[in-house]
């Protein structure tokens, strides 16, 4: 991965030469894709817990993010994981050309989210590739009681 990203490997397998080369690996990965360089930032990104843009279509409250308007509105997203992909995609006519319904950043904002949480977790602590096997992650706010 070094190699890859053109970080440099000094005295590989030595641990501190390549806890280095794995903390330069991260940064160059992070530039890569547009992580913040504060720490706070960094973190609500890498997790998707950063709050959505303030476009007027989903916002956190207690229970989690949840949409503000249309067909779903009051419900937590998690509960609608398909009409957030529809959401990624939709578009409409405006003078004569198709354009995207929702602005990019709220689809960034969405895409890290379902990347996230959507990505699901095995079900035992046996490794299977099988679907039958792998669960949706719960939200991190219906962890606790």
């Amino acid at each position: 991965m070094a190699e890859k990203l053109r970080v440099p490997l000094i005295n590989a397998h030595r641990a501190v030469d390549d806890a280095e080369a794995c903390g330069r690996v991260f940064v160059a990965m992070a530039k890569a894709y547009g992580a913040p360089e504060e720490l706070d930032g960094m973190l609500e990104w890498a997790i998707a817990e950063g709050r959505p843009p303030q476009t007027g279509h989903i916002v956190v409250n207690g229970r989690g993010p949840e949409f503000i308007e249309g067909e779903f509105k009051g419900d937590l997203i998690e509960d609608h994981p398909l009409h957030l992909q529809w959401m990624l995609i939709a578009t409409h006519r405006v003078n004569g050309e198709w354009q995207k319904i929702y602005p990019e950043s709220l689809r960034e904002w969405i895409r890290c989210w379902l990347r996230a949480k959507a990505s699901g977790s095995p079900k035992s602590s046996e490794r299977s590739f099988s679907k039958k096997d792998w669960a949706i992650d719960p939200a991190p706010w219906r962890l606790s009681s």
